[in-house]
């Protein structure tokens, strides 16, 4: 795991919902991944749309652009 702090947050998170009760190991992993995943998804459709406008600098309307998919 690259960042144990970030899968600390996500246990202190679902451990935080009074409904949850145990939590199996790889759980906050998987979610660890999915997050790193979708993270990585939202900065190449961002990148891409900056290179579609001939520009070199993300802003903020290329991730916004991303969020009506």
């Amino acid at each position: 795991m690259k960042n144990p702090f970030l899968l600390a947050r996500i246990k202190k998170i679902m451990r935080a919902d009074k409904d949850v009760r145990m939590i199996a190991g790889e759980t906050p992993v998987l979610f660890t991944k999915a997050i790193g995943m979708f993270a990585m998804d939202m900065t190449l459709r961002s990148w891409n749309h900056t290179k579609e406008d001939k520009r070199r600098i993300l802003r903020s309307s290329d991730k916004s652009r991303n969020s009506c998919l």
